[in-house]
């Protein structure tokens, strides 16, 4: 049973997904009105809107923030500037993966952090202790993923500046007169990005994609889809592949 809910659920049901759990959230894991082979076809040579949405945001903020996320991930977050994000794993004490995450540098002293599925808000909470910190789980937050050779071409459309954004940096900006974050980031292998939205605008920002996008060739696609173009690209997901879920003997 799925505790969070998702504000594009009657989108999806429409497409015929039976929306299951992932990560405590419902989740379109197949629709019934389009197949997995056209859907990755679109993202190989198109574009196509996904909802990922389950990922579990969290915002930190304080003058401690990027000590936190100095002990609890393997990068050297100073290094790491307002506008630019990053991908890193989160490591127990004995060195085996608790989890894995993008941390976006959204300010001096505040960050957003998105996390995979594993125990990273438990090493987050851990690392919190006793720093000048605030630790905010955000699930309001929507995260709309549109992936495609053609995703720039259509957003530059709407965002000015999109084309010039580099790979792993994000703009705070609007898209169809509501406020985002965009984010040049994504789990295909594509050219793609990251809306981040309220969720009261999530319905909005999915239809109107969709509809305009509809004559470029994107279209919606799955989360199922979403996993076999990770697995072309050699992209993990924790934690069947990072985690000590498959242990090697020795």
């Amino acid at each position: 049973m799925s505790w969070r809910r998702s504000p594009l659920a009657e989108r999806h049901r429409a497409l015929g997904s039976s929306l299951e759990d992932w990560n405590g959230m419902e989740t379109a894991w197949t629709y019934s009105t389009s197949t997995l082979p056209d859907e990755h076809e679109a993202i190989r040579t198109k574009a196509a809107l996904m909802d990922v949405s389950g990922l579990r945001k969290y915002h930190l903020v304080g003058p401690h923030s990027h000590q936190v996320l100095q002990w609890a991930t393997s990068r050297d977050v100073r290094k790491i500037y307002p506008g630019k994000s990053v991908y890193a794993s989160m490591l127990t004490d004995d060195g085996k993966f608790a989890d894995d995450c993008i941390l976006y540098r959204t300010g001096p002293n505040s960050w957003m952090v998105v996390l995979g599925s594993g125990a990273g808000h438990e090493q987050l909470v851990v690392a919190c202790v006793g720093k000048n910190v605030s630790l905010l789980f955000d699930d309001d937050l929507q995260d709309l993923s549109l992936q495609g050779p053609i995703a720039v071409d259509y957003l530059a459309q709407h965002v000015p500046g999109i084309r010039e954004l580099p790979y792993f940096h994000h703009m705070q900006t609007t898209l169809f007169g509501k406020h985002v974050m965009i984010s040049r980031t994504g789990y295909t292998g594509e050219r793609g990005y990251e809306i981040f939205c309220k969720a009261e605008d999530a319905l909005e920002i999915w239809d109107t994609i969709l509809a305009e996008g509809k004559a470029m060739g994107i279209v919606p696609a799955s989360f199922t889809c979403l996993d076999w173009l990770r697995v072309e690209s050699y992209l993990l997901f924790y934690p069947y592949d990072n985690s000590q879920m498959y242990p090697f003997e020795n």
